[in-house]
């Protein structure tokens, strides 16, 4: 368990002082005892048109901490997903394209390091996305189907 420093907080039966008043009582008898939060660094979010993101690609661009991607596929891949996003999402979306040895460097450690938590995955449907989807390339028909 991480136990977070300047600001964030860890939630759980050990963290839990006694409520202040009624009404502070009734607010954290809400929260189950299990829930715990990550201690991430706030993200930085970046507004910029798809045309933009489109340049980024290839070229890179420093205003959107994007760095250039130099092979081919891997920029197929990319604008495949960008255009899932905004041609075929319906909602939000989050887009993590990682080859599968940076994937396991970022997300591979799930314990707590000194000083900071390592960045998480979870999934709110158990898998069953990345089950069905498992070997099917973005750029795929079935993929955007699903």
């Amino acid at each position: 368990e991480c136990i977070a420093e300047e600001g964030q907080y860890s939630v759980g039966p050990t963290h839990l002082a006694a409520p202040a008043s009624p009404h502070e009582a009734i607010e954290r008898s809400s929260n189950p005892d299990t829930l715990v939060s990550t201690c991430l660094p706030e993200p930085r979010m970046h507004a910029c048109r798809r045309e933009e993101l489109e340049q980024a690609i290839a070229g890179g661009s420093t205003r959107l901490s994007f760095s250039p991607l130099e092979c081919p596929q891997t920029q197929a891949t990319v604008r495949a997903a960008l255009a899932l996003v905004c041609e075929r999402a319906l909602g939000g979306s989050l887009v993590c394209i990682a080859d599968a040895e940076a994937f396991r460097h970022v997300f591979g450690n799930r314990s707590c390091e000194r000083g900071g938590v390592r960045p998480a995955l979870r999934s709110c449907d158990e898998g069953y996305m990345t089950d069905r989807l498992r070997g099917v390339h973005v750029s795929d028909e079935r993929f955007a189907a699903a």
